[in-house]
Order: structure tokens, then sequence, then C-alpha cells
């Protein structure tokens, strides 16, 4: 049993679906307990042992590709920066150290997805992708950005910001006081995203960087330790 101040909980999705985030608290006292030896495969053990149902993981790579997950995926990694399901009981995850992880959730069926969105997911439309694949209205979908940078703490050159002004996504940007600098905020882009698509979207205001206690952060680190963020529909 995972106890509730170890994870970061999901809020606003279907009644039947379950889903969290991991933070360093957890892995700590795995660690502790001597549950885990191998701290970088922690967050594939604690999953798997902890919730006690299948999972599938991603071999994210930061494009825009959403694939349906199956009990046929179980046996191997999915190369994918978004994942689908429909099995009740299955469950997917996406790792993360500053990019936003999003899960969503059909309100009134079984379907489920979770979203790996960094810049290039965001700009290249890995959350366009993922909506394709549900088939129950959008309205009756919704959404839980998870933590992730925020965007004082994300700040990006020049080569970032002409890729979202291509696509007339430049408003998510904040001008930063050094010349051909910009704080990109993710979270906020990928709100108005949902939101465009009639997604009911729930967030929260915590930050990777900022939460050192909680969170691993990539920009702040340079870690390859990940976060978990994990969906399942119970039976």
């Amino acid at each position: 049993m995972i106890k509730p101040d170890l994870i970061i909980s999901s809020k606003g999705l279907g009644v039947k679906t379950i889903s969290f985030m991991t933070t360093k608290l957890l892995e700590d006292e795995l660690i502790g307990s001597k549950q885990v030896k191998n701290k970088k495969k922690i967050n594939k053990y604690f999953v798997t042992q902890l919730i006690e149902k299948p999972v599938i993981w991603m071999k994210q790579e930061h494009g825009n590709i959403a694939l349906e997950a199956s009990n046929q995926n179980i046996e191997r990694t999915v190369n994918a920066d978004a994942l689908y399901s429909k099995e009740k009981g299955l469950a997917i995850a996406v790792e993360t150290a500053d990019c936003l992880p999003i899960i969503l959730s059909s309100n009134v069926g079984s379907e489920i997805a979770a979203i790996h969105a960094g810049w290039r997911g965001l700009s290249g439309g890995i959350i366009e992708s993922t909506l394709k694949l549900f088939t129950a209205r959008l309205e009756n979908v919704s959404a839980w950005l998870a933590p992730c940078i925020s965007a004082k703490n994300y700040e990006v050159g020049k080569d970032v910001f002409e890729i979202f002004e291509a696509r007339g996504l430049e408003h998510f940007f904040i001008p930063s006081p050094i010349q051909e600098k910009w704080y990109l905020d993710l979270q906020w882009a990928a709100q108005n995203i949902l939101q465009d698509y009639g997604l009911i979207v729930n967030s929260t205001s915590l930050c990777t960087f900022d939460e050192n206690r909680l969170f691993h952060s990539y920009r702040r680190d340079k870690t390859l330790r990940r976060m978990s963020t994990i969906v399942w529909n119970e039976e």
C-alpha cells in the first residue's frame, strides 16, 4: 500500500480512474526499506510491485507518436510519447523530470491516456495525436496536468520560440530580460490546447525545479532519475 503523503494524487478524472505521480519521498522510503537496490530502476520496480497491475512503459522520444496500449504490449517498451488504453486494470505510465505529464480520462467510459509533453511534443502536436484515439466526445474527457517545471525556471532560446511562433503559439512565452530568450509555460500551453478541444482541465502549481525535496529536475541537477506518473481504470 502506497502512503498518500509520498505521492502526488490526481484530481478531476473519471470516477473509476486512478492516477498519481511518484516523488523522491517514495523513493527514499523504498530504498530505506531495501525494497529497491538499483536506484535507476526504482520507478519501474515500485509500479510493477506495489500497484500489482501490468504496466506499459514508453521509450519516450520527444515526438508526436501516440499509440494504443494493450495486454499484448506488457513484455516490451513502446516507442511513443503518449499511450492510450481502454483495457480495465491495465496501467500506462510516463516518466519525466521537468517535462509535463498529462493524464486523460473519459468521464463515462474506460478510456485513458498518458502523455509526455515537453516543448518538442507540444509544438509537434502530441496532444492532438492522442485526442484522435478517443472515441468519447472530448467534452466528456478530463485532463490532469501533473507537476512540471514552471515558466520562471524554463528559459529557452530563439530556436524554440520560432517553432511555436510558426504554429501561432507564441503567446505561451514570457519575454526574458536577456535578448532573444523567453520563458516557456508548458502547463499554460497544454491547458489552452486541451481547452480548445473542450476538455475539462485540472492542474497543480507545484514546480519540479523549485521543489527539490519532492522532485527530480533535469534542468536543476542534470539527473537521469525520473518520476513516474501512472494511470489505470479499476476493474
